[in-house]
């Protein structure tokens, strides 16, 4: 019962290890390090930046989701109770900045789409870890299929997330 399906009752070991894509993670580090440079700049000038500073401060507290080390390495990882509960704390509190960014801000159109789409995104990685946390029925293949599903839902909220940066900082 523990080899097919780790997280349940029976299991002694309720973890599973995740092995990422190599080649999905360095695509996503080299898109991460290229946003975080270029967020270092901004962040740096920031108190010349009156009109950007909540976007830009809250960036830099919403960048700590994406810059996990799960996300930006290829080695595998341990996947039990604590570290789903860890990425659930992650992703609410993001969500939260992201809530508070459409409310306190005001961006064009285009802006609060993308702003939009990533709170939606959020909310489905939400779903996905909760999901994850609460089924005692997934076997080590559904597994596998749902940590590689929410890894990329990482990986393209952060993509999201990026477009809209782009656009409220660097697009005027």
């Amino acid at each position: 019962m523990t080899w097919f399906y780790p997280f349940s009752t029976f299991s002694l070991y309720k973890s599973y290890t995740f092995n990422p894509d190599k080649v999905v993670v360095d695509q996503y580090v080299n898109d991460l390090e290229k946003f975080k440079s270029s967020f270092e700049n901004d962040y740096d000038s920031l108190s010349l930046d009156i009109d950007n500073s909540l976007t830009i401060d809250r960036t830099n507290y919403i960048l700590q989701m994406f810059d996990q080390d799960w996300l930006t390495n290829s080695d595998s990882v341990k996947v039990d109770r604590n570290f789903l509960s860890e990425q659930l704390f992650l992703v609410q509190n993001t969500r939260d900045y992201i809530i508070e960014l459409l409310v306190r801000e005001d961006y064009t159109e285009d802006q609060k789409q993308y702003l939009s789409i990533s709170l939606e995104s959020m909310l489905f990685l939400e779903e996905r870890i909760i999901d994850l946390q609460n089924d005692k029925t997934h076997s080590r293949k559904d597994l596998r299929i749902l940590m590689g599903n929410l890894y990329v839902g990482f990986s393209g909220n952060f993509m999201m997330f990026e477009t809209f940066y782009n656009l409220s900082i660097h697009e005027k």
